[in-house]
């Protein structure tokens, strides 16, 4: 019924907007450089913040800004996980058996996206 009336192309309010639609504002662009900043030197980051405040989204325009050819995003979004099935998880994304063996290189930037219990969690 407002669809019409407002003439709106789609639903407003839904989490799929296409990733060029959504309003940049200034904290957004501001978490992107970080975290662009933060994969182009292979960092680690967290980001936290109270649920509903766009971690999800930002997360979803920086994976969107990210060259498939130089990069792959891997997503968990279990926020109970345990280390041991946090790496368990991302080997499986990236199709590797567990039996991983470490080195002293840096293979991949690591950014972590939770609420702000995380940051006390991960005693940062």
């Amino acid at each position: 019924m407002y669809r019409s009336f407002f003439e709106m192309e789609r639903m407003p309010f839904v989490r799929d907007v296409p990733i060029q639609e959504l309003y940049e504002s200034p904290a957004m662009s501001e978490a992107l450089g970080r975290l662009a900043y933060a994969a182009d030197r292979q960092l680690f980051a967290v980001i936290t913040a109270d649920a509903g405040c766009g971690k999800s989204t930002l997360l979803r325009r920086f994976s969107g800004s990210l060259s498939k050819d130089e990069y792959l995003f891997l997503y968990l979004s279990d926020s109970k996980l345990t280390p041991r099935w946090f790496y368990k998880s991302m080997l499986d994304q990236l199709g590797i058996e567990s039996k991983y063996r470490f080195d002293s290189m840096s293979p991949m930037a690591l950014i972590l996206a939770g609420q702000t219990e995380l940051w006390d969690k991960l005693r940062l």
